[in-house]
């Protein structure tokens, strides 16, 4: 079974490359910013930053995995373990993994490292110099890290994944009509350990605790260090329906067990039954239902702490912003906290997500750091019931019919079907 060791506690943290002051070790903890701004967001800073603290696996676990996770980095990361680089990634929007196993497996304390860098840089979205810059971008640990410990056979991440419209579990919300609804949930599996495997996949649906549905496949003969997608389809007989007025959600468990029975591993994962749709004539719909959206756009900084949130100042904006009166939320310009999405799914107000961007468009690292952005940003978020646009274009910018053709394509790729609805301000 999976394992997740949280990381948030007890890093030493430092700034580089400036006075004696700023380059002395301080205790933190996550999530943690490299600078705390004045009232009115003044003050920021930019350069290297570093995250330092020890780790060590007692009793490590034959076959399994140790996989470093880190929820988001502002924007370009190193990762060092006693010294020595094991991966690095550039965006400061969205998560990331890095597989420890060979330095953690021997059972002994290791220093474990990040070093960031928040410094302008075109090749990284949103590409154009803070000081030009209509939001800020601050630094730092903003998210939350964790060590994972992947059993042999295993459940992938979705974004580590790399797979089209695949990767960890998948679910979407095929038909809907007035007694059922047919729900498909797609696992992608990996078997990492040395021998040939035949797995048993199953999937259940729950509402409040109750099943309601259950499904199963099976995979034969998955070859060692190969991964496969089952998929499978449920039938919801008088199904409890997701809206913005009654925002109900699902459990979805899936567990995968050897052939003998044995549990190897498990998620469970939230979703909303729910069927969108977008018409001139009909306007916004919801399972049929025609709803007129009030909305407000929405930045994940708060004053002093910049992007640094812990998860129930998120819950608290999108309680605020609910009782407002809105029920529509555009993530202006970037890939915003998992955690106000849960909100957003849990009292019901409809998204438009983001990809970083603000009136600037760069290069070929650039345009390519993009893509990466809208594959990773639906991977991560295609779960999500307040999810029903996609914002797979640059904000205010003047973007060639290649480019903007290619998000468009992505986002189809990601999420097939006809519930992938794209936006921008350049018509497709």
């Amino acid at each position: 079974m999976l394992q997740i060791l949280k990381l948030d506690r007890a890093w030493n943290f430092r700034r580089l490359g400036g006075s004696s002051a700023e380059d002395a070790w301080s205790q933190v903890d996550l999530p943690h910013s490299a600078v705390l701004v004045d009232l009115d967001g003044r003050g920021h800073w930019q350069g290297e930053c570093e995250y330092r603290r020890t780790l060590r696996i007692e009793s490590a676990n034959p076959g399994s995995r140790y996989v470093l996770q880190v929820g988001a980095a502002m924007h370009t990361a190193t990762v060092l373990v006693d010294g020595v680089m094991v991966g690095s990634h550039t965006g400061g929007y969205l998560p990331f993994e890095v597989d420890l196993t060979a330095q953690l497996r021997d059972g002994e304390q290791h220093e474990l490292s990040l070093k960031l860098d928040n410094r302008d840089n075109p090749d990284v979205p949103p590409g154009k110099p803070l000081a030009e810059l209509d939001f800020c971008w601050y630094g730092g640990l903003y998210r939350d890290v964790e060590l994972r410990v992947y059993p042999p056979v295993h459940i992938t991440d979705a974004i580590a994944a790399g797979e089209v419209a695949g990767g960890g579990v998948f679910v979407r919300t095929l038909q809907t009509n007035e007694g059922e609804a047919l729900v498909a949930v797609k696992t992608h599996v990996r078997n990492a350990s040395g021998l040939a495997q035949s797995l048993v996949v199953t999937v259940e649906l729950a509402d409040s605790g109750r099943g309601v549905a259950t499904g199963q496949s099976t995979i034969a003969g998955l070859g060692a260090g190969l991964a496969a997608h089952t998929e499978t389809e449920l039938t919801l007989v008088h199904p409890r329906l997701w809206s913005p007025a009654s925002p109900l959600l699902y459990q979805v468990r899936v567990t995968v067990r050897s052939v003998t029975g044995k549990k190897l591993d498990e998620r469970t994962v939230r979703f909303g039954v729910r069927r969108i749709a977008f018409s001139r004539s009909g306007g916004f719909q919801v399972n049929g239902r025609r709803l007129r959206l009030r909305g407000t756009n929405r930045h994940q900084d708060y004053p002093y702490l910049g992007y640094a949130l812990p998860r129930a100042a998120h819950f608290r904006d999108a309680r605020r912003i609910k009782e407002a009166g809105f029920d529509y939320v555009r993530l202006s310009h970037y890939p915003q906290s998992p955690d106000f999405l849960d909100a957003c799914d849990e009292l019901g107000l409809v998204v438009m997500n983001a990809i970083p961007g603000w009136q600037f468009i760069g290069g070929e690292k650039f345009r390519e750091a993009c893509f990466r952005n809208a594959r990773d940003l639906v991977r991560r978020d295609r779960n999500h019931a307040c999810v029903v646009l996609w914002e797979l274009s640059l904000n205010e910018t003047p973007m060639d019919d290649a480019f903007m053709s290619r998000l468009h394509t992505i986002g189809d790729e990601e999420y097939p079907g006809d519930q992938m609805f794209t936006s921008g301000r350049i018509d497709r």
